[in-house]
Order: structure tokens, then C-alpha cells, then sequence
């Protein structure tokens, strides 16, 4: 009789323990599920122009209705390189997201300041030679608008990210990175 018991006690967590994993309906996330923050670089390049850079991106908005489904602040930092200027970028912008699942449009606009490296130390040397005033970093920092329109693939609760589109600075971009 215990052999009889052991083995009906047996049957019941076996069924228990293979019931649980064949459950079959989808888990819908809410807009608090995702992930809010995303590290990813990004590599730029078109015909003699290249940019690579880092990006954080801090989501501040989550609906789950109407056209744009997420809004994000994103900062960046990296370098740039075309012909006969090279330096530094610095770009602080507003992205919206659209849809649901893992396939998103991205569009994002902001601000972004450019500091031409080469020119300054050409202008520093210049300065030097002819016995004028040294110039300011200011006076080789440009002021721009950047605006980015693409691609992203992301899963709501995942941690990978991929991006890729066009932009001002980017050009043709791609991006890899990481959401938490």
C-alpha cells in the first residue's frame, strides 16, 4: 500500500512540474514593462565623412495607444572625421518610437555641437607664429540641429538593440547596444 502511495504522490508533481511549462498564451506587456534605459555605438559613414559614437537614452514616455508608443532623451558623445577637419560631437536629442512588439520607427530631434579639433590646433599654431592672441575653443565649435529617422529593433523587455537609418551628423548609421 505505501509503494501504491509513493507512486500516486509520484504522478501528481510529475503532472504538476509538465503542466506548468505548457501553458500557450502570449504575456502581454504594459508600458511600465519595458526596459527604460539603452547603451548602444554608433558608426556613421558617407563618402568621405565618418562619425562614431556612444549614446545613452533614457525613455521618459510609454503609452500603449496613438502614433508615437514611447519618447526617449538620448545624449551622445564621439568623434567625426571628413576631409581636411576632424574632432569631437556632443548631441543631446528627443526620440519617438512607434509600435508595439520589436520593430519600431525611430525618429529623433535635437541639438548638436561639433568642435573642430584639427582647425584648432592649426589656429593655435597660426596664433603662435604670428604673435596674436591664442583662440578659444568656442571659436572652432559649431552649433547645429540633429535630426535622425530610421529602423530600430528592439523587444519590449530585451536587452538587445539595433538600430539603423539616416541622420545629421550620422549619415547612414548603424547602432549596436544594450537596454536595462
Amino acid at each position: 500500500m505505501k509503494k501504491f502511495k509513493g507512486a500516486i504522490l509520484l504522478l501528481f508533481f510529475l503532472q504538476l512540474f509538465l503542466i506548468s511549462p505548457a501553458k500557450s498564451q502570449d504575456v502581454i506587456l504594459s508600458a511600465t514593462d519595458w526596459n527604460n534605459n539603452a547603451v548602444y555605438g554608433t558608426v556613421g559613414y558617407l563618402i568621405l565623412y565618418g562619425v562614431v559614437n556612444g549614446s545613452y537614452e533614457r525613455n521618459i514616455y510609454r503609452s500603449e495607444s496613438g502614433f508615437f508608443r514611447a519618447a526617449a532623451i538620448r545624449a551622445a558623445y564621439g568623434g567625426y572625421a571628413t576631409w581636411g577637419e576632424e574632432g569631437r560631437d556632443h548631441s543631446l536629442s528627443l526620440i519617438g518610437l512607434t509600435g508595439s512588439g520589436n520593430n519600431h520607427f525611430e525618429a529623433g530631434l535635437g541639438l548638436h555641437a561639433r568642435f573642430d579639433r584639427l582647425g584648432y590646433k592649426i589656429g593655435v599654431s597660426n596664433a603662435e607664429y604670428f604673435g596674436e592672441p591664442k583662440p578659444g575653443f568656442n571659436d572652432y565649435t559649431m552649433w547645429w540641429p540633429h535630426a535622425t529617422a530610421g529602423y530600430r529593433f528592439q523587444k519590449p523587455d530585451g536587452w538587445f538593440v539595433f538600430r539603423t537609418g539616416v541622420g545629421f551628423p550620422e549619415a547612414v548609421y548603424l547602432s549596436f547596444g544594450v537596454a536595462f
